[in-house]
């Protein structure tokens, strides 16, 4: 059960670096440096807890008052409800992000929203954004070899995309950040 239990934890490594080298190899895009680029706007975290449900009204209602982050499956329903982000995070490795981005981008023209991405997602996802930052998730195998330095990285940005934006709005901004749909299915 112990091995199994390795295993996976080893084959996740495997797709990561597999994914790191092939969306490194050629890369022309930005990477993350760390600075303050919201200028004491409020920031919009954006999961899609079932809270959201509650909250969408106020998020449109002062849309054009703050920065929108929109975290994993929360894009689609931003942009069903009229409301476009600034800015929308992806980590996870696996094959579905790319696949949910494609049903999303038949549906909405998502490429002027801008992605930061950690360097291990899966390689597919980028052709649906023209504006893509990658930043480098540290304690993983890839980070060793492609690291291009510690504020190249977002800190505590693991292990929901909800803690990379509330960690990418904290880096960049000195507002005030308001969590919505942020409550992994509880209410």
């Amino acid at each position: 059960r112990f091995i199994n239990a390795g295993m996976g934890f080893f084959l996740d490594e495997c797709d990561m670096m597999y994914n790191a080298y092939n969306n490194l190899c050629g890369y022309v895009g930005s990477y993350y440096k760390r600075r303050n680029c919201f200028d004491n706007k409020p920031v919009f975290v954006v999961g899609s807890g079932p809270s959201l449900d509650e909250s969408i009204e106020s998020i449109r209602t002062n849309k054009e008052k703050a920065i929108i982050i929109s975290c994993g499956s929360a894009l689609g329903i931003l942009l069903d409800n009229a409301i476009r982000p600034d800015f929308h995070v992806e980590l996870e490795n696996t094959a579905y992000t790319p696949e949910f981005l494609a049903v999303t981008a038949k549906s909405h023209d998502i490429s002027s929203i801008t992605l930061i991405a950690a360097f291990t997602v899966h390689p597919d996802v980028l052709q649906f954004f023209k504006k893509h930052v990658y930043y480098f998730r540290s304690n993983l195998a890839p980070y060793e070899i492609f690291s291009l330095g510690d504020d190249t990285g977002i800190a505590f940005s693991t292990p929901t995309v909800s803690n990379l934006a509330f960690s990418f709005a904290q880096e960049c901004g000195d507002g005030d950040i308001y969590l919505f749909g942020v409550d992994l299915g509880v209410r």
